[in-house]
């Protein structure tokens, strides 16, 4: 986690949004391989509001199926749709 923090910190710094919005999820993915679920959905829903914020809507759909595992994970079924 130490390193992905590293890199998110580091595209934030030179304002690559998409770069850090894709560190963001792969630390997102880690959360949820911990089944830290909590931890996973709101860094993912993070996520989807910088996504939003670029327009980028490949990246809204891939983060919103992924915080819709992670909200279902941890019964929150309003998050989850």
């Amino acid at each position: 986690r130490e390193y992905l923090q590293q890199a998110i910190d580091q595209w934030r710094e030179l304002d690559l949004v998409e770069d850090e919005i894709r560190s963001r999820g792969n630390l997102g993915i880690t959360y949820f391989q911990e089944s830290d679920f909590a931890s996973a959905l709101s860094t993912y829903e993070d996520c989807l509001s910088l996504a939003r914020a670029i327009g980028d809507t490949d990246l809204q759909v891939r983060l919103s199926l992924d915080a819709a595992k992670s909200a279902i994970r941890i019964r929150n079924a309003d998050k989850a749709r």
